[in-house]
């Protein structure tokens, strides 16, 4: 056993000679009592990760998630970076289509009074901030109108006499 570690069922699960544990399928540890906190180390031995037993889970970099994060209980954060969003002004004129975005930037085109974002993520109680990022001629836009789970309204008390820019942010 001491030359080549140890093969069980035919590959499967190994265990090599230096202590390093392969197991080629899924790992399930059941039972109470017999998981007390999984560490994950790096090559020079550093914690970089840890879950305990009550689930709370602690990262050294980054976590990534690629579809949904829910969180349920509180956040905090040193900070939050929000990548850009591919909200783009739609060929439909005042309208921006922005798909499932929650974030966004956009313009109240000259002449025009309001433009519509289109987005499934807002409801009904949704708050939705805006704000201006280029000159508004003393006009102020303001969310006018929210449709639940198609669109929300970002309206001029008067038609713009040049672009307006804005980023838009919805918080459910």
């Amino acid at each position: 056993l001491a030359f080549g570690g140890i093969d069980f069922l035919n590959g499967k699960v190994l265990i090599s000679q230096n202590g390093d544990v392969t197991i080629k399928q899924n790992l399930t540890v059941a039972g109470a009592g017999s998981f007390g906190k999984l560490i994950v180390r790096n090559d020079q031995q550093t914690e970089v990760a840890s879950i305990d037993a009550l689930g709370n889970a602690d990262f050294a970099g980054n976590l990534n998630v690629q579809s949904l994060a829910t969180i349920a209980g509180q956040l905090t954060a040193g900070s939050i970076g929000i990548s850009e969003v591919s909200a783009a002004q739609s060929t439909t004129p005042n309208t921006i289509e922005a798909g499932s975005a929650t974030i966004g930037k956009g313009y109240i085109g000259t002449g025009q009074d309001y433009v519509m974002v289109n987005t499934v993520k807002v409801t009904a109680n949704s708050l939705i901030y805006i704000t201006p990022t280029s000159s508004t001629g003393g006009l102020i836009p303001y969310v006018a109108e929210i449709l639940a789970d198609t669109s929300f309204r970002v309206e001029l008390d008067s038609p713009a006499e040049q672009n307006i820019r804005f980023n838009w942010w919805i918080v459910n």
